[in-house]
């Protein structure tokens, strides 16, 4: 019998990985929308359906930064737009000494653990817990978002069919950027079957 899908908790750095900003200008950023110093990566917006309206019942999303308390309010604002309201948290760390612990936000919210957590990023961060970053290509031009829901429709057969024992057991076995490479070759086909259907 197929296990239920667990609730999983992606903490997200979107600088790098889902925007791009013109530093400087972010540092004036008011409540108005200042969308002309900042580069969304293509595919975000169905990359943000996916998970806030698609699969909103198994995805938990944070924001952590290595920015202002300030920055961080304006980047995830124009960043998630409509979405930020949903957002499980917004945390601001501008120390660059100071490392990051994942369990200040297992401790907030016990119902995840290294076991369902995904810190996404571009670069090995000053992370504590390195098991648990997702390290996403550097920003580009590229179909990242558009693949990124088929690695975890792709964890999702699999744990439904006990070949991985939890979501860090998954990303330790595959490689998101190996599996967006692959993906990304002319050749590569879509899924088809079971495993397509799943989230």
């Amino acid at each position: 019998m197929a296990r239920p899908l667990p609730k999983l908790l992606l903490i997200i750095n979107p600088e790098g990985t889902l925007v791009r900003t013109k530093y400087q200008e972010v540092m004036t950023l008011k409540e108005t929308s200042s969308t002309k110093c900042m580069e969304k990566r293509p595919n975000i917006e169905e990359f943000l359906r996916f998970l806030f309206i698609r699969n909103k019942l198994f995805f938990k999303v944070g924001v952590w930064t290595s920015l202002s308390i300030s920055e961080t309010e304006a980047i995830s604002r124009e960043t998630f737009s409509s979405f930020e309201k949903s957002l499980l948290f917004k945390y601001a760390s501008p120390n660059q000494n100071e490392p990051r612990d994942l369990q200040r936000a297992w401790h907030n919210f016990p119902e995840f653990s290294q076991a369902n957590t995904i810190y996404i990023d571009t670069t090995d961060t000053s992370l504590i817990q390195k098991d648990n970053i997702l390290a996403f290509p550097p920003f580009q031009q590229d179909e990242c978002l558009k693949y990124f829901p088929d690695y975890l429709k792709f964890f999702s057969f699999n744990y439904q069919r006990k070949k991985n024992a939890n979501l860090l057991d998954f990303m330790k076995r595959i490689n998101f950027k190996d599996f967006f490479r692959e993906r990304s070759m002319p050749e590569a086909k879509e899924p088809k079957g079971e495993s397509s259907r799943f989230w």
